[in-house]
């Protein structure tokens, strides 16, 4: 299966480079937002073949028409399944990143004193300069944001 040039023709050409036989060319449309017949359009100047009995554009030949249908069918399954799972994969990581920072913001207002908070940083491993750094930069803001009146 070839996708994305301008014309089946440059496909068609791209594919016998590779190895493929003529016989088994075709050239289709695929819309994918489309359902049932609608789908796929046999419709392509390279299915003109009076060697093999197709005459016109459109492939004549039902059998030929319905594996293609079947081959379309399960790529595109692919493609919907491979894609549904990354983008749920995403807004699962998405979901995990706003669950994680709410539980910090809430272990933050637990620790309500500030040398609870320095304490429990040093014990998750944080160095005892920078739970200090943390609380007064964190102060300065504060302080900042209430004489502005943010």
């Amino acid at each position: 299966m070839a996708i994305g040039n301008e014309l089946h023709a440059n496909e068609e050409s791209m594919l016998l480079l590779d190895g493929f036989r003529q016989v088994n060319l075709w050239g289709i449309n695929i819309y994918p937002e489309q359902n049932g017949d609608d789908r796929i359009e046999f419709d392509s100047m390279i299915n003109i073949r009076p060697s093999l009995g197709n005459c016109s554009l459109n492939v004549e030949d039902s059998g030929i028409q319905k594996r293609i249908i079947e081959i379309v069918n399960q790529l595109i399954k692919g493609w919907i399944n491979y894609f549904g799972i990354a983008i749920s994969k995403s807004a699962i990581v998405e979901i995990e990143e706003l669950l994680s920072t709410r539980l910090h913001v809430i272990r933050w207002k637990e620790w309500k004193r500030t040398s609870t908070r320095i304490r429990e940083l040093i014990k998750l491993g944080a160095p005892a300069w920078g739970a200090y750094q943390l609380l007064t930069d964190e102060q300065k803001l504060l302080s900042s944001i209430f004489q502005f009146g943010c």
